[in-house]
C-alpha cells in the first residue's frame, strides 16, 4: 500500500502489543468475571486494553480513547479512538483461535482507519480511508459474486434472529444461496473482506 499514516502505524503497534498479551495469557489458566451485561472479562482483556491505550497516548496525548473495558471520557476532541481488546472473549476462554483485537480511529465523527488483528488465525487486517484494505500486507477485495444462487452466506448468533422475529427471513435467504455457515463474531467480516464469503447477515449489531 502507499505509505502508512502516522495514525495507522501507531494502531498497528498497539495491536501487536495487545497480541503478545493475549497469546501469553491464553497459554495458561484464565478466570473470567462477569460484567454488568453478563459478558465475560479476563485479565487479558484489561491488560491488553491498557497496553493499547498507553501506546496511543504516547503518540497522541490529546486524542480521546473509548475502550470496551474501561470506557472513556468523550470530549470535543477532533480524534477519537475506539478499541475492543478481545472480540470473541468466549472463544478465547475456550482456547479457540477465533478472537481478535479491534482498533478504530474516528475523525470528526467519521471512521478513517481500522485494524482487526486475529493472531491465532494469523490474520492482521487493516484499512485506511482512501487506501484500500490489506491482510498481512497484501491487498484484499470483497467478492465479485452478484447472484444469490452463487453466493456463500455467514450469519451471526441465531438466537438474536429469533428474539427479533427474523428467523424466517434468515431461512428464506439461506434457501436462496449456494451455501451457508455461522462463522460469527469478527471472523465472518475477515472472510467477507477477503472475498471468501459473499454475504454477512446480523440481527444484533451494536
Amino acid at each position: 500500500m502507499s505509505a502508512k499514516s502516522k495514525y495507522l502505524k501507531v494502531a498497528l503497534q498497539a495491536a501487536k502489543k495487545a497480541e503478545a498479551i493475549l497469546l501469553k495469557y491464553q497459554r495458561g489458566k484464565l478466570e473470567a468475571k462477569r460484567k454488568q451485561d453478563q459478558t465475560p472479562v479476563t485479565i487479558a482483556d484489561t491488560e491488553a486494553e491498557k497496553a493499547i491505550k498507553a501506546t496511543i497516548q504516547k503518540s497522541f496525548p490529546s486524542h480521546d480513547i473509548l475502550g470496551e473495558e474501561f470506557g472513556g471520557k468523550m470530549t470535543p476532541s477532533k480524534y477519537h479512538w475506539v478499541i475492543d481488546p478481545i472480540d470473541g472473549t468466549k472463544n478465547y476462554l475456550r482456547g479457540l483461535p477465533m478472537f481478535a483485537t479491534q482498533i478504530a480511529l474516528v475523525k470528526n465523527g467519521k471512521i478513517i482507519l481500522g485494524v482487526s488483528n486475529a493472531p491465532a488465525l494469523g490474520e492482521l487486517i487493516y484499512a485506511e480511508k482512501g487506501c484500500g484494505v490489506y491482510c498481512n500486507g497484501t491487498r484484499i477485495r470483497v467478492s465479485r459474486v452478484r447472484k444469490l444462487d452463487n453466493a456463500y452466506l455467514s450469519f451471526g448468533g441465531i438466537k438474536h434472529f429469533g428474539r427479533l422475529r427474523l428467523t424466517s427471513a434468515l431461512l428464506k435467504l439461506a434457501n436462496k444461496v449456494q451455501g451457508y455457515r455461522s462463522f460469527g463474531d469478527f471472523w465472518q467480516y475477515h472472510l467477507f473482506a477477503q472475498g471468501k464469503i459473499d454475504i454477512v447477515a446480523e440481527a444484533d449489531l451494536q
